[in-house]
């Protein structure tokens, strides 16, 4: 099953909001389609750490916001 597009907009606008680089909205993105389409197990927690992992690296924290 595709994902729907308002979703992948919703993805693709709340990381640019928040100022992460497009690659992260991408990896998002390509995860929950692997689950859509039952490439990816979402019980699976090898798997899951996997991509967690990769969006860890991708997301940037702007410690100014929270002083």
């Amino acid at each position: 099953m595709p994902i729907d597009p308002q979703i992948e907009s919703a993805i693709r606008t709340s990381v640019e909001r928040s100022k992460q680089i497009d690659s992260l909205a991408d990896k998002l993105i390509a995860w929950i389609k692997a689950i859509n389409s039952g490439n990816e197990d979402i019980n699976d927690p090898d798997a899951a750490s996997r991509h967690l992992e990769l969006i860890y690296e991708e997301t940037t924290i702007d410690d100014k916001d929270d002083e």
